[in-house]
């Protein structure tokens, strides 16, 4: 059975030095690493609807799926290594706690319908005392793992913002093996926290709703309509008030085609800001430097 205090016994085991890794399960560990490593630093394939993408912007699928080069700074592609990276820890960490996996890293494809056949890789099939069930691993940063997955969020959070289509690619993976989507085993990348947010047990409704949403985008992004820009850009604000600047929302922030929909943005630090070291924004008009 899965439950935090017995991956974190371990961990706490091998920081001590008292854990034996079994050479199968090392074995696993640098097959996972290499393996991430070829498809993080390997040019990419020609680019298709994936699960994993399928529940993010429909704007942004149009722009990879029309061939646009994806722009990405090395910080961001550095969190993508990390990403599957801590992915292998992750499961290197349930194999020596005991838990019940039963399959990992497994490729899948389902038919959503009207012949329409899209495909992905799954993390983890594990049995957590109730039965086999899908589970997705997830690196995130501090807030991430608090408010989105963590005691301050939760399922129902995570459905009211989903700009990742974090829910839908669950429940693709789930249906397309015929199990039960779990959820989310999450380890925070700044702290090395775990955590684990489950999905309700009576999850049938809403696999229903995104799978039939997961049919609507994909016949669309299919059907080559014309690029629409999804999102508008927001006022700046500062004690209620305009600050003369515009900011992207926080859709078109994390997007590698912002420059497509956003020629004349520039990365600066927060006019609103009063720390000492500013955190940056993205500003589609960038008039104010500073207004505290």
């Amino acid at each position: 059975m899965l439950t935090l205090p017995s991956v974190q016994l371990v961990l706490e085991q091998a920081a001590r030095g008292g854990v034996n890794l079994p050479q199968t399960v090392r074995d696993e560990f640098v097959e996972a690493c290499a393996t991430a490593i070829d498809k993080q630093f390997s040019r990419r394939g020609e680019p298709t609807i994936r699960m994993s993408g399928l529940g993010r912007p429909l704007c942004q699928q149009q722009m990879q799926l029309s061939g646009k080069e994806e722009v990405m700074d090395y910080s961001t592609f550095m969190k993508f290594i990390f990403g599957d990276l801590i992915e292998a820890i992750a499961i290197m960490s349930l194999r020596l706690s005991g838990a019940n996996i039963i399959d990992i890293q497994k490729p899948v494809e389902l038919n959503l319908g009207e012949d329409i056949i899209i495909k992905g890789t799954l993390d983890l099939i594990m049995d957590d005392g109730t039965g086999p069930k899908v589970w997705d691993i997830k690196s995130a940063s501090d807030f991430a793992f608090n408010h989105k997955f963590g005691s301050f969020g939760g399922y129902e959070k995570i459905k009211a913002d989903d700009a990742f289509g974090y829910i839908m690619q669950g429940y693709l993976y789930a249906t397309a093996v015929d199990l039960p989507f779990g959820g989310w085993i999450v380890v925070n990348k700044n702290s090395g926290e775990w955590t684990i947010c489950e999905v309700p047990e009576d999850q049938e409704a809403d696999r229903k709703a995104y799978m039939k949403d997961a049919l609507s985008r994909a016949k669309y992004l299919l059907s080559n309509h014309e690029f629409t820009r999804g999102f508008k850009d927001e006022r700046e604000m500062h004690k209620g008030k305009p600050t003369g600047n515009r900011v992207m929302c926080t859709s078109c922030s994390f997007c590698g085609f912002k420059n497509e929909c956003w020629p004349d943005a520039v990365y600066a630090p927060k006019a609103t800001s009063r720390a000492q070291s500013r955190p940056g924004a993205w500003y589609t008009k960038h008039k104010v430097e500073s207004v505290v």
